[in-house]
């Protein structure tokens, strides 16, 4: 794969990424902490959680963001049936790093069915 081709995950965190941005500026003064919702594949929650939730607390440690999974009654309605909604909150800046580390690690472990298309 070229370097210099965006996966459709980081596309996506980069999305996010400036409308957080965005709406921060706009809102400085009451933008203090904000809150980002993303699917994840299930077959690739294991890469950001890590054994024993290793990988997430050093997100968490690392970007004094809180990085929860949220559960089905919280899953929106278009979501495919094996996604799992990972929650990301703090302050912007934090939330931003937070979403860079979890593209980068969903981006280096591909789900299978992404690596089987790939191939």
């Amino acid at each position: 794969m070229n370097d210099d081709r965006v996966c459709p995950e980081t596309d996506a965190m980069f999305k996010v990424h400036d409308k957080v941005v965005a709406e921060a500026d706009s809102n400085r003064e009451e933008a203090l902490q904000v809150t980002v919702r993303l699917l994840v594949p299930s077959g690739q929650i294991g890469c950001i959680i890590g054994k024993g939730g290793q990988i997430v607390q050093t997100i968490r440690s690392d970007t004094a963001s809180q990085i929860r999974t949220l559960k089905d009654n919280h899953v929106p309605a278009y979501a495919l049936s094996n996604d799992e909604l990972v929650q990301i909150s703090g302050e912007p800046s934090n939330v931003r790093t937070a979403l860079f580390q979890i593209a980068a690690r969903l981006h280096d472990n591909p789900s299978r069915s992404q690596h089987l298309l790939s191939s």
